[in-house]
């Protein structure tokens, strides 16, 4: 039998990190193969799974061919604590500790092992990495500069638009329209918090729209598949009724062409908020505890309300075939899978202490992992088949930091389910006391459908004999069930003689 894309041991590869070296996992999910080990504080893969950057405190920066772990560059820096990939995977970005104010935050071009660009960037959330942001083209990227956005054109030195007129406190590029840009304004000096959506025209940011938003101190963006709208995401650190310790929450949806649309969410706390990589829907956990999660239409529409149960988590595989909604965090980890046409779990697990949960790239398995330093406990990860099966488990023999999957794209497709096994039904039995005969059951439901009728059953007789039948109707006599005993004679009360004066009125003159 051949193989299937669960059980190949060549398939899939996982990335684990501890706080000073790192193991490269293959053979997964039947068996552990090391194929990669090295002394690490810092490791990501390319969006496609190609390089590796693997950073350590000592000994600098390596990149590497994740197939063959061969090294494509080099370079000495140290003290490296955030990564971050071009989409081309032509340039990777890298931002260390600030030693006397020198550039920490660099741009380097994989080709060559050169910085290209360097800057000075005192704090860097992980929150709102990476702050250069490249367009899908590679040809230019984004960089917020206190809150001016500056837009590069590779490999010019200076910016060619600068974007001062709009406070920049957060923004996010379109994956797929090069040219789109929304930017969150914060509120400042009595002026209202904002949302506005740009366009690049050459070297010029026009703005499309803006939408001006009350009780929000922090957003969040999400681009949908088609990178034609965005979903902002508007939260407060404090909720001004006291009902909720998450704060305020509010959700968004950004039109080029329009205006933007607030979604009606479940009164309470927004949890996650999830596209789906292949449709233009989006699922939102809401509420307070159970909390509701919703499947939305692209426009903001209700499709269903899948249910109201203690979840906090959205994770979809990359085919939007299947889609997990968990509880992790301070809840206990109960996962339920989901498929996308039917809406109805097709599994079921616990997972409790998860920290990180994302699905391998064949969308039908999915890793969730106990990490540092949220839980300094029972680190280690366990992988699942979307049945809800857990295929293999690891204990991690020391503090586990980080689990990433690579990726391999087009090396997997998407494929039906595969059909669960009905168990037959068992048997219904009719019970049989001790020592009857098989027909025993037959004669006495023979002789109770009989009761009340005019004309008695013959049940002693087999039915080769003619049963006797009444040619006029006779009286009903009570009859008896089989071994039932009959009833015993009434006796007749005898009259006890009276005495005394009584008796004596009663005597015969």
């Amino acid at each position: 039998m051949e193989p299937t894309e669960e059980t190949k041991q060549e398939s899939h590869e996982l990335l684990c990190r501890s706080g000073t070296s790192l193991l490269a996992v293959r053979g997964l999910p039947r068996q552990e193969q090391i194929a990669y080990a090295s002394p690490c504080t810092m490791a990501l893969y390319s969006p496609s799974g190609s390089k590796l950057a693997c950073a350590t405190e000592d000994q600098g920066l390596s990149v590497l061919n994740a197939q063959t772990h061969t090294v494509i560059m080099t370079t000495p820096n140290t003290g490296i604590q955030l990564l971050h990939f071009s989409q081309c995977e032509r340039y990777l970005v890298t931002w260390e500790k600030q030693v006397e104010n020198n550039p920490n935050l660099f741009v380097w071009n994989l080709a060559t092992g050169q910085a290209i660009y360097s800057f000075s960037q005192k704090k860097s959330l992980k929150e709102l990495w990476p702050t250069v942001v490249f367009t899908p083209n590679c040809d230019y990227f984004l960089r917020r500069n206190n809150q001016e956005l500056q837009l590069y054109q590779i490999p010019e030195p200076q910016p060619i638009a600068v974007l001062s007129e709009t406070r920049a406190a957060h923004f996010s590029v379109s994956p797929v329209n090069p040219t789109r840009v929304v930017v969150y304004t914060n509120e400042q000096r009595g002026e209202t918090a904002s949302v506005s959506l740009f366009t690049l025209s050459g070297s010029v940011f026009r703005k499309l729209n803006q939408t001006p938003i009350t009780k929000v101190q922090d957003t969040t963006f999400h681009w949908n598949k088609f990178g034609n709208k965005a979903i902002a995401w508007c939260q407060t650190d404090v909720d001004s009724t006291g009902r909720s310790y998450y704060g305020e929450h509010s959700l968004f949806i950004i039109y080029p062409d329009k205006e933007a649309r607030s979604v009606s969410t479940t009164e309470g706390p927004i949890h996650d908020v999830k596209w789906s990589p292949a449709t233009d829907e989006f699922i939102v956990i809401s509420g307070f505890m159970p909390a509701t999660s919703t499947l939305f239409k692209g426009s903001g529409g209700k499709v269903k309300e899948l249910a109201k149960h203690h979840r906090n988590t959205i994770r979809w595989n990359s085919f939007g075939s299947l889609f997990l909604i968990a509880g992790f965090g301070n809840l206990q980890g109960d996962i339920e899978v989901y498929e996308r046409n039917t809406l109805t779990v097709v599994g079921t697990c616990r997972a409790a202490t998860t920290v990180y949960c994302e699905w391998a790239p064949c969308g039908r398995m999915f890793v969730a992992a106990t990490l540092c330093p949220r839980m300094r406990v029972d680190n280690g990860y366990s992988i699942y088949k979307y049945t809800g099966e857990q295929l293999i488990t690891v204990n991690a023999q020391n503090d586990l930091y980080d689990v990433q999957w690579r990726n391999c794209p087009g090396a997997f497709q998407d494929r039906p389910l595969t059909p669960r096994k009905r168990e037959a039904a068992p048997e219904k039995k009719v019970y049989k006391p001790p020592g009857s005969s098989s027909n025993f059951a037959e004669r006495f439901k023979a002789v109770k459908d009989s009761l009340g009728h005019t004309a008695p059953v013959n049940i002693g007789k087999s039915q080769s004999q003619p049963a006797f039948v009444h040619q006029k109707p006779q009286p009903v006599v009570e009859e008896l069930v089989p071994g039932q005993a009959p009833e015993a004679a009434k006796k007749k009360k005898k009259k006890k003689k009276k005495k005394g004066p009584e008796a004596a009125q009663n005597l015969p003159k």
